[in-house]
């Protein structure tokens, strides 16, 4: 096994979580090199794209949340081997990506910017991406995105559609998803209550 370390911000949660997550899951050793909002400035630059997360295999560094995903997938078997289920797999970390980034987006907006940016989220942009997933995962069985078992993008998508209905989001409603896709959401709550990803949480909850 290669020597591991990931780098992303201190919080759990975002584009780093699934790659901890399965790494941890997978009872495959890494090093969890956690990045204060302070010290981000200081290190950007030394980063591929100047963004994280980036993972360091044996030393080398590998760039973007997907592609790293897809790799430590493929470590931990939360990856598929046959190449339409890795598909489906890939299509679902693609959509939640796009998600994410239509979010991430409006950040850094004014206040009323945000407010109506975000009501248009609501109301037009994410609705065909959820239900979207949300036809997907009902074809696919219901319980899992791709390969009738957990994969990489189960987790992706967890992460995502728990934060998206958390309520700290300013001006997207926490029942949005509940509303729009609620298969979706029970995915989200059952893959939250998986012993391991709760394991994995409480473990952490402990440091705190």
């Amino acid at each position: 096994m290669p020597n591991l370390k990931l780098t992303y911000f201190d919080f759990d949660g975002g584009r780093g979580e699934t790659i901890r997550l399965a790494l941890t899951l997978g009872k495959v050793a890494f090093e969890d090199n956690r990045v204060s909002f302070a010290q981000w400035d200081s290190i950007k630059n030394q980063l591929p794209y100047g963004a994280m997360p980036v993972l360091h295999v044996d030393g080398l560094a590998l760039a973007q949340s997907n592609a790293i995903g897809r790799y430590v997938g493929k470590l931990t078997d939360l990856y598929p081997s046959d190449p339409w289920q890795a598909a489906q797999c890939d299509e679902v970390m693609e959509t939640v990506e796009d998600m994410t980034m239509h979010i991430s987006a409006t950040i850094s907006m004014s206040d009323e910017e945000k407010k109506l940016k975000r009501q248009l989220l609501v109301s037009d942009t994410l609705p065909p991406f959820l239900k979207g997933l949300e036809a997907k995962l009902i074809k696919a069985g219901g319980k899992f995105f791709s390969n009738e078992r957990l994969t990489v993008a189960d987790l992706k998508s967890n992460d995502f559609i728990q934060w998206l209905s958390s309520g700290t989001l300013d001006h997207i409603p926490a029942d949005f998803v509940a509303k729009t896709a609620p298969t979706v959401l029970s995915h989200s709550d059952r893959i939250k209550n998986d012993p391991r990803v709760k394991s994995y949480y409480e473990g952490r909850a402990k440091l705190k």
